[in-house]
């Protein structure tokens, strides 16, 4: 379990370095504005149980699902309250929900760590009551990864911003797009940015692996992209080309 606590890529709070921490509560405290205290809420992908128990705050019943036994033990230690239950689920499957159950559907950073993306929004779609709420976020591939290509090992299938207002619009009604943390590399960013141009000479590569493993950092993204950490979440144009906002958040109405 302490494993865990150093990847960088599962929130854990009091293990997670405070700036991570409050970009990802930031998103939780946006989904609160949307919740009525009579809402029945899924928190997809909860990991260690931090949201949903923010989300509880608001609304009558919360339901955490994730895939990771580990996250969810921790979740039932340290973030149970009586109107949340923590669940086993895998968003490449179907969902042990009837149809039409939810008012509204949480899900932040999950589609890039699965690969059936479309069954998890048909799933989404299926689950949500007709008037209910699906908001999500999802790390834009364009501005994460360099050139395209996916380089956190925990990521599946990234999405471009075109590719994510795509699939929404296959599955949903989207009221709007929002962006989070402002994409502004630091003058330390830019000096990885040069090492990265060296990727050619293995010593370094290999050299730099070893560094990031032994600080703890070997696969913190965040790190190694943002030079100062803004986690204001602002409308934005999805009709225009984003290349402000390395998060797109939707809020949707079911189709």
């Amino acid at each position: 379990m302490s494993n865990e606590f150093h990847t960088g890529e599962r929130l854990y709070l009091g293990h997670t370095i405070k700036e991570v921490a409050k970009e990802h509560i930031a998103r939780y405290k946006f989904a609160q504005a949307y919740i009525n205290e009579n809402a029945i809420c899924l928190d997809i992908a909860c990991g260690s149980g931090y949201g949903s128990e923010l989300l509880s705050q608001r609304a009558k019943k919360v339901i955490g699902v994730d895939i990771n036994h580990n996250a969810l033990l921790y979740a039932r230690d340290y973030h149970q309250h009586p109107n949340i239950e923590f669940r086993f689920g895998d968003l490449n499957q179907s969902l042990d929900f009837p149809d039409n159950y939810f008012d509204l559907i949480v899900s932040f950073e999950t589609l890039e760590h699965i690969e059936n993306q479309e069954n998890a929004l048909a799933e989404f779609n299926r689950i949500l009551k007709t008037n209910g709420l699906l908001i999500i976020s999802t790390p834009d591939r364009n501005i994460m990864s360099q050139g395209g290509k996916v380089e956190n090992e925990f990521h599946v299938r990234e999405l471009s911003q075109s590719e994510f207002v795509e699939l929404m619009n296959r599955y949903f009604k989207v009221r709007e797009y929002f962006g989070q943390n402002r994409f502004k590399p630091s003058v330390a960013g830019q000096m990885l940015k040069r090492i990265r141009s060296l990727r050619k000479y293995v010593w370094l590569r290999n050299s730099k692996r070893v560094l990031l493993k032994i600080l703890h950092l070997k696969n913190f993204m965040h790190k190694r992209i943002v030079g100062a950490f803004k986690i204001d979440i602002v409308p934005i144009n999805i009709q225009e080309k984003n290349e402000d906002f390395y998060v797109l958040l939707g809020v949707a109405e079911k189709k």
